[in-house]
């Protein structure tokens, strides 16, 4: 049936003054939008020059203004607001700035009070008529309908003369409902003055526990509020000149040495309630409230109201709906506070808090990325920030992007640490993943996992570890990888710490007829170019397992030197051969190349050769390492930038019997590469060293 949200009618008796249908499926204003909509964006934050709230301009232009609700009482009750609000301020460093909810909070509760206090049977008149409407409605939804066993229509009763000196607040936590508590206190004395119903007993703020009520206590201090933490023989007793905070352990039906009869405070109390909802288990708590408030006022303030409604027994449940129905005056549980992002980590230095606009996109780039390159413009999706919070002595976290090795190594160092254990929990059988940071982290993984599916078969070949690459390039941010080596070492032969002895193994037992599996026509990393669009790639996994199959060269082949078009050849690691040629024009022309390569080399020794890297400069891509990575797996595109020597198809699988090629040029679609740039280098070193660096 209905959800507690839709069953608070006073609420939506609220929303009906201003002309809104709150009873419909959708709370629309005047223009169409979602109301209050405009009173979300920080723009309509603070105050004006008038020393108005600008929210009070937004409900002016956006809401419906009728009989109930004129201008006039609007301009008046924001009036109230302001003063209330420097009032609280004075002893602050600045003047508090409402949030949309807790400014709406602190309106409802202005024209319920200012209706309570001047008409008190007007009020519950014009609440039954609307409940009338309500009830009227619901039965209209589930006509003709079956309803579920045990179901029935929700009806909410009639307001009776005691319902309507108890209002609630369904407020999240964080959402700021102790300053609403403050101002609360200013609006009752205000209409209760204003209308001739003095207040003279005590204001008492029930709270669940002693450390919540010193809370109180100093946040009371703040706002310039005279408060005090209850004693029975404390001299301001049952004068009504402070508050008085008392926890609820300390009510009792009698007087005792720890506790005070709530027949001492007689009936005639403004009660503040702080999550009052923790009492509902039973109905001695509820008696002591409504009797302390009797002939009074009650204020109740919760996070969950709802999930303790939810929680009680159905017959309780049933009552607490109806009471709560009646009262909660204002919904900001959870549900919204999330959606409208105000739910801030305490852990984190800065939050940033907006709205992303649905289809709306603005450009963004070009920037340096941690691939190595500049990434270039495009359109992303638009956030408008409303708020930005900071941390006192908050810690501003940056790096240095670039090619690797940056700041974000020590990063991807750590998260390994952290992490390698929970690989092999995660994918069972594997071993080690590795993302290599030489080759921007996302291009290339190398993989260790194991090969137990058939160990009784003659020859050793890969299998299980088909079913392990397919797992790990479905993991998370593993799935961003282009390139995934893996291979098995049940006896820990072989690892990923040292990438020129992994690489080794690989190139050793890698058979290219069988040992290649595409994907193609997916997803990569939205910073690497080397697709045919952006974030469209392909995937290449290389399984190898079994015995050596290769002896890795050394030492440059003998009469490769000598070939046409490809030149300055380069050892970049055992069994790696590097050339370099003309640049990279169009992918016909590099076929053409390919072609031309490979009929020079069929009539080459390269047994000892597993790859053939062709590159802009030779001399780069082999003098270290991490030029080797870096050139290659972040420059390549493994569906079109692979080839071979003696290349074939068979039954959808593509593999070759010589060397396997990789066409590792710069592509005219590519980022540009991310160079340093000599004369910031210099400035930022004298910057440094002028502070001891």
């Amino acid at each position: 049936m209905a959800n507690f949200h839709d069953k608070i009618v006073l609420n939506k008796y609220l929303l009906s003054l201003f002309g809104i249908d709150a009873i419909g499926s959708k709370i629309v204003s005047k223009d169409g939008l979602d109301v209050f909509k405009e009173l979300k964006l920080s723009s309509s934050e603070g105050y004006t020059e008038e020393g108005n709230t600008k929210f009070l301009e937004q409900l002016k232009a956006h809401l419906y203004l009728t009989e109930n609700i004129t201008e006039a009482m609007l301009q008046q009750y924001d009036e109230n607001i302001v003063r209330y609000t420097h009032e609280i301020s004075e002893g602050r460093d600045e003047l508090i700035v409402w949030k949309y909810f807790q400014y709406l909070s602190l309106l409802f509760t202005e024209i319920y009070l200012d209706k309570f206090f001047s008409n008190k049977k007007q009020l519950q008149h014009d609440v039954n008529q609307f409940v009338k409407r309500f009830n009227a409605k619901e039965i209209e939804k589930y006509q003709g309908k079956k309803l579920p066993r045990g179901d029935s229509v929700y009806q909410v009763s009639s307001f009776e003369d005691g319902d309507l000196n108890k209002l609630a607040f369904w407020n999240a936590t964080g959402s700021g409902k102790t300053l609403l508590m403050h101002v609360n206190i200013k609006q009752y004395l205000h209409y209760s003055q204003k209308h001739s119903r003095g207040h003279e007993s005590k204001i008492l703020l029930i709270t669940p526990n002693e450390p919540l009520s010193r809370q109180h206590l100093l946040d009371f201090r703040m706002s310039g509020i005279p408060a005090n933490i209850f004693t029975k023989n404390q001299s301001g007793m049952f004068t009504g000149k402070e508050v008085e905070v008392i926890e609820v352990s300390k009510l009792s039906e009698e007087s005792k040495d720890k506790t005070v009869a709530v027949d001492s405070f007689e009936t005639h109390n403004l009660v503040l309630v702080d999550e009052g909802h923790g009492g509902m288990s039973g109905d001695q708590w509820k008696r002591f409230r409504d009797q302390l408030s009797k002939t009074g006022f009650a204020f109740e303030y919760s996070a969950t109201l709802g999930q303790a409604i939810n929680a009680a027994v159905k017959g309780r449940k049933e009552e607490l709906t109806q009471e709560y129905a009646k009262s909660i005056l204002f919904d900001y549980s959870y549900k919204y506070f999330y959606e409208d992002g105000y739910a801030i980590s305490a852990d984190a230095d800065f939050v940033i808090t907006g709205s992303v606009h649905d289809q709306a996109t603005k450009p963004e780039g070009p920037f340096g990325d941690h691939l190595g390159y500049y990434s270039l413009q495009h359109n992303f999706p638009l956030m408008q920030v409303h708020k930005v919070y900071a941390k006192k002595n908050a810690i501003w976290p940056f790096t240095v992007v670039g090619r690797p090795p940056q700041e974000d190594t020590s990063f991807g160092a750590l998260i390994h640490e952290i992490t390698g254990d929970a690989i092999q929990h995660e994918i069972p059988g594997v071993q080690e993943v590795h993302a290599v940071d030489a080759a921007g982290v996302h291009p290339l993984l190398v993989a260790v996992g194991s090969e137990r599916y058939t160990p009784y078969a003659p020859a050793q070949q890969p299998a299980e570890l088909l079913t392990q690459a397919n797992r790990i390039l479905g993991t998370g941010q593993l799935s961003l990888a282009k390139f995934l080596f893996i291979t098995a070492s049940e006896n820990r032969s072989v690892n990923t710490k040292n990438l020129v002895a992994y690489f080794s193994y690989i190139f050793e037992r890698i058979d290219w007829k069988r040992d290649l599996h595409f994907h193609t026509n997916t997803s990569i990393d939205t910073l690497d170019y080397s697709g045919e669009g952006l974030n469209q790639g392909s995937k290449v996994v290389f399984a190898a397992y079994g015995p050596v199959l290769r002896k890795l060269a050394t030492a440059i082949p003998e009469h490769a030197t000598h070939l046409r078009s490809f030149y300055n050849p380069q050892i970049a690691i055992p069994g790696v051969l590097v050339f370099e040629t003309n640049a990279f024009s169009t992918y016909d022309k590099a076929q053409e190349e390919m072609q031309a390569l490979e009929t020079q080399l069929n009539a080459l020794e390269l047994s000892q050769i597993a790859m053939i890297i062709i590159a802009d400069k030779s001399e780069f891509v082999a003098a270290n390492l991490n030029n080797f990575v870096w050139s290659t797996f972040t420059k390549c595109n493994p569906s079109h930038d692979m080839y071979g020597i003696q290349t074939f198809t068979h039954n959808k699988h593509w593999g070759c019997k010589g060397p396997l090629v990789m066409d590792a040029r710069t592509k005219p679609h590519h980022a540009p590469a991310l160079e340093k740039e000599p004369s910031v280098e210099q400035r930022v070193s004298m910057l440094l060293s002028k502070y001891g660096y």
